[in-house]
């Protein structure tokens, strides 16, 4: 279920085209980079999916159904437009090494789902 932090941050953020870092509340030093035109959007999407228990990502999904009402605080790390995506989603998982992000560097043109 959605927390008040959670839907509070949905209500108010619009986010720029960039890459961006989701960290986990209640363990800090676990967290998620993706790339997304909107980080709001596509939180929202990877959300909803580890609701349905249906993510693709095991790891995140297994810190989810642990802790089911952990919140996740999402920012903006770096702006940048989609041609640049790879480059720099690369550069922020090699450089912070998130627990959640399980290859070492972005596959394809997004983390995205």
């Amino acid at each position: 279920m959605p927390t008040k932090q959670d839907i509070q941050f949905i209500k108010n953020k619009t986010m720029e085209p960039g890459i961006f870092i989701a960290t986990s509340e209640i363990e800090p030093k676990r967290s998620f980079i993706f790339s997304a035109h909107d980080g709001t959007e596509v939180w929202k999407i990877h959300y909803a999916v580890l609701m349905k228990g249906r993510h693709p990502n095991k790891r995140l999904q297994d810190h989810f159904k642990k802790n089911p009402d952990d919140s996740f605080s999402v920012r903006l790390l770096f702006a940048c437009g989609k041609n640049e995506w790879v480059k720099y989603t690369s550069h922020f998982i090699e450089k912070n090494k998130p627990y959640f992000n399980l290859k070492g560097r972005s596959k394809n043109e997004s983390e995205s789902i």
